[in-house]
């Protein structure tokens, strides 16, 4: 648990593990991997109470995907104020073994409202089948789709 009354700038390093950080947050140079540190495949949810910015090149949101419960299966980022992506990478581990259908969606942002023109990279190793990841915006999330490559 994190809280602060100032806005937390990421200007550089990771944010990873789980945990609430109460804080209005801005990622502008760093990654955000919820989950273990340093433990491949392990996921988690990162609750930030608060705003959340994720801007500049450099901005990361690593998210591993190995099913399709949230925290358990897949990682999570929750913020109950407003998100604004503009810019950035969406970074995604799928785990071996993992073949998501057309139907399958992931909710790798929830917020309490999303703003934004998006991630302007999806980081994507691809997917069994001939598919690939896409990121639908929806106003209160950002969702993982798939689609043929």
């Amino acid at each position: 648990l994190v809280s602060s009354g100032q806005i937390v700038k990421l200007m550089g390093g990771s944010l990873v593990g789980t945990g609430t950080i109460t804080a209005n947050m801005q990622n502008l140079n760093s990654t955000i991997a919820p989950g273990a540190p340093n433990t491949l495949g392990s996921t988690g949810i990162i609750k930030i109470a608060g705003n959340y910015t994720h801007s500049g090149t450099a901005a990361v949101l690593k998210a591993d995907l190995k099913g399709t419960t949230p925290g358990t299966k897949f990682d999570q980022l929750q913020v109950t104020g407003e998100a604004l992506v503009d810019s950035g990478v969406l970074d995604l581990d799928t785990a071996t073994g993992f073949a998501p259908t057309s139907t399958t969606k992931l909710k790798v942002l929830t917020a309490g409202k999303r703003s934004g023109g998006g991630f302007t990279l999806l980081k994507d190793p691809g997917l069994p089948n001939s598919r690939e990841w896409y990121a639908i915006y929806n106003p209160l999330d950002v969702t993982l789709g798939t689609r043929r490559a």
